[in-house]
């Protein structure tokens, strides 16, 4: 091998690292320490917390208030209540009780189809402790009135609590 082809082998090889050296910062700076610090952050928050903004993703979950309303939920609802979730309304996966089990545990969570009644969803309740959740406008404000007390969150979500009981 000549010294002329070394030298190019030298001068490949020196590109070739200040590539890979820009490349790796690039990544470092717009990715990798964005998300450390996030993480930093976060350290001490209680592990709900962090589950829902790591899980649902940093930049949906810090824009939104869905903790807040985790939170309102398990301030409310007793750990040995039933809470009774309206199906695919308002906001979204707050009505999938196998997405809501994860963040309320233990309380026991039910589906009530938006195509139902407020009476066919109250049925549920018959025999325990029952919580309705409302969200997108279901169930309607004026349905439950005189069995169960409502306790709003914001204007158009809230929680309907037995009349004799609730936290709220």
């Amino acid at each position: 091998m000549s010294s002329r082809d070394r030298r190019l082998d030298q001068v490949a090889s020196v590109l070739l690292a200040a590539l890979l050296g820009i490349q790796l910062l690039v990544l470092a700076r717009t990715y990798a320490y964005p998300w450390l610090g996030r993480i930093w952050h976060y350290r001490f928050a209680p592990a709900m917390a962090r589950s829902l903004l790591f899980g649902e993703g940093y930049y949906y979950a810090s824009d939104s208030d869905d903790l807040e309303l985790v939170e309102f939920l398990r301030a409310n609802v007793p750990e040995d209540a039933l809470l009774v979730l309206p199906s695919r309304v308002g906001r979204g996966k707050f009505t999938e009780s196998n997405y809501m089990q994860y963040f309320l545990h233990p309380r026991k969570i039910e589906s009530c189809s938006r195509e139902w009644t407020f009476d066919q969803c109250y049925r549920l309740m018959i025999g325990e402790e029952g919580f309705l959740l409302r969200t997108g406008g279901f169930p309607d404000l004026e349905e439950p009135q005189g069995r169960m007390r409502y306790i709003p969150w914001n204007e158009e979500t809230g929680l309907y609590v037995p009349l004799d009981g609730g936290s709220g």
